[in-house]
């Protein structure tokens, strides 16, 4: 069987309800754009802040 007919077998709503149960089972940590600003103007890099807040630098500064 190939990728496609797989995917044909599996039911529109059990492929969303997993990638959403996915999404919902990851808790985002209460960081705020201010707090980001905040680090950032101590002269901190993405990298140091996600590294300090639990987050990755491309989530940091997508909050920013």
């Amino acid at each position: 069987m190939d990728c496609c007919t797989i995917l044909r077998r599996i039911p529109e709503a059990e492929r969303r309800g997993h990638l959403q149960a996915q999404r919902l089972n990851r808790p985002a940590p209460d960081v705020g754009a201010d707090m980001i600003r905040a680090l950032r103007a101590r002269g901190l890099f993405w990298e140091a802040i996600g590294t300090e807040v639990g987050l990755s630098a491309k989530t940091v500064r997508a909050r920013a």
